[in-house]
This record gives C-alpha cells, sequence and structure tokens, in this order.
C-alpha cells in the first residue's frame, strides 16, 4: 500500500501532494469538504479492499474510488478489473463516527467493459518487449461482464460516473446512457503514460466537456508514466488530466448551466443502474 500512495503523490509534477480528490469533485459546482481518495486502475488487489477502507475510516476519509484487480477465480476464467466506489455514511450524515459506531460503507461496483491492446509501437513505446513479443498483438486478459453503468448522486448537485480506461473512448450503448444523464463529473482510472493534451485521453475527455458538459478526470499510474518513453523523446511527468466545460458550451458557467440531477433522469435510489439487454462479447 505504501508504495502506491508514494507513486500517486509523486504523479504530480511540481508538488510535494497529489492534488485533493476533492478539488476534482468541485469542479462541477459542488463543493465537497470530505476527504476523497482516488487511485489509478487495477493498483488495488480485491482481497486489499476491506483493509484499505478499514485504514481510510480511520482517518477520516468518506469516498473511496479506486481501480480493483481481481485473480482469475478459477481455472478457465479470466481475471476481474473494475472501479470500486466506497462511500462512508458519514458523507451522507453529516456526523461523526466515533468508536464501534462506525457502520458499514456503500459499495458500488463499475466494471470494465472494453480490453486493452498492445501493438508493436505501444510495446517499445511502454518498454515491455522484454516481456512481450512484438510482433503480437497483446490484448488484456480481462473477463467481460454484462454491460452495466453505476451513476452514484451525493448531495443535490453532484452525480459521479466512473469510466475505466478504453471504456471512456467507446461509443457504444453506455456512452449514449452517460450522455443523456449528464453527470457533473467523470472519472477515469488508467494504466496509461502522461495525462497530456495531446493525448488519447484529453481528446476524449473533451468530447464529453462539450456535450453534455460534465468535467472529466483521469489518473494514471505513476509507474506507466515512467515507463512510456518514445523513442527519442524525454521523460514528460503528470499522471493526472482534469478537462472542465468550457464557457459558452452547454456545460459552461458563461451560460448559466446548472449541474443535472439524477433524479431528473431516472426514478429510484440514489445508485441507478442501466443494462443492456444482452451479454457482450
Amino acid at each position: 500500500m505504501s508504495s502506491t500512495a508514494s507513486a500517486v503523490s509523486s504523479s504530480h509534477p511540481g508538488s510535494g501532494d497529489p492534488t485533493p480528490a476533492s478539488t476534482w469533485l468541485a469542479l462541477g459546482g459542488c463543493q465537497i469538504t470530505d476527504q476523497v481518495v482516488v487511485l489509478p486502475e487495477s493498483v488495488v488487489d480485491e482481497g486489499d479492499s476491506d483493509a484499505l477502507k478499514a485504514v481510510l475510516d480511520h482517518h477520516g476519509v468518506t469516498m473511496l474510488m479506486t481501480g480493483v484487480r481481481q485473480p482469475a477465480p478459477q481455472p478457465g476464467r479470466l481475471p476481474g478489473n473494475w472501479v470500486h466506489i466506497g462511500v462512508s455514511p458519514i458523507l451522507e450524515k453529516r456526523a461523526p463516527a466515533t468508536g464501534s459506531t462506525r457502520q458499514r460503507w456503500f459499495h458500488v461496483r463499475q466494471n470494465k467493459h472494453h480490453r486493452w491492446s498492445l501493438n508493436e509501437s505501444q510495446i517499445f513505446q511502454y518498454h515491455l518487449g522484454g516481456a512481450l513479443h512484438p510482433h503480437i498483438l497483446w490484448w488484456e486478459a480481462m473477463d467481460v461482464a454484462r454491460r452495466t453503468v453505476q451513476f452514484v448522486e451525493l448531495g443535490e448537485e453532484l452525480t459521479l460516473v466512473c469510466l475505466v480506461c478504453e471504456d471512456l473512448a467507446q461509443h457504444d450503448d453506455v456512452a449514449e446512457v452517460v450522455r443523456s444523464v449528464g453527470p457533473t463529473l467523470v472519472f477515469t482510472p488508467l494504466l496509461d503514460g502522461p495525462q497530456l493534451t495531446s493525448r488519447w485521453a484529453a481528446r476524449y475527455a473533451s468530447v464529453l466537456a462539450d456535450d453534455p458538459g460534465s468535467a472529466v478526470a483521469t489518473l494514471s499510474a505513476y509507474g506507466m508514466v515512467q515507463r512510456c518513453r518514445p523513442p527519442g523523446q524525454p521523460f514528460l511527468a503528470g499522471g493526472r488530466f482534469v478537462e472542465r466545460p468550457r464557457p459558452g458550451d452547454p456545460g459552461g458557467s458563461a451560460g448559466g448551466w446548472r449541474p443535472r440531477r439524477l433524479a431528473d433522469h431516472l426514478r429510484g435510489p440514489r445508485t441507478a443502474t442501466h443494462r443492456r439487454q444482452s451479454p457482450a462479447h
């Protein structure tokens, strides 16, 4: 756990401390003062999530968003890859919890829907030729579960959704649902190179920033940022990227736009699920 924490801290150039996640949550117009921890894709083993939440709860953290990796549950099955969203009851009740009166966190799981692939140029770019043959197209060994998308509403003005890595770049049924709901914030954990405006994540984040006007935050593991060195190019730091709606756009402040509540689109509990009618292949 300590190595992961230091990697996240180091992913923000020019500062000794990582940017507080509360800053990202405030981008959509809702000020969040609680402590929130965000981690990149696949950094937490499934078996460590409960222990991690216990440590965070002890230190007053009220929300966790982290990528989770699951070993293959049995022979012949593929590993799992998802985002775990944990919310402390304190965040809803606004009352301090002490000692044995602490309550169980609320849990939301957002599965990853699309596998990544690595071609020859990417293998060289990430210096993986010693482990992966560059003449083979490598695909992520990941179970693709039935497609669902989870929306979490916090308070009256913040609707959050997580899209894992490749899911941000896909124009499928899930993307249509996301655009129709218009979440305040889209959080995308990655295993990618530096998060620069010229790279793919920023380009696809700008699509959601333009329509429906969501703030999009991406976060990559610092180890992947370090490995991403195209031939002849210097090391470029930067593990996170935030794309905000621009003034004058439907989501920009100049247009008088306010974040849409999930309840305006859906009926039901604070956490809503959309499902496809058939499993993904």
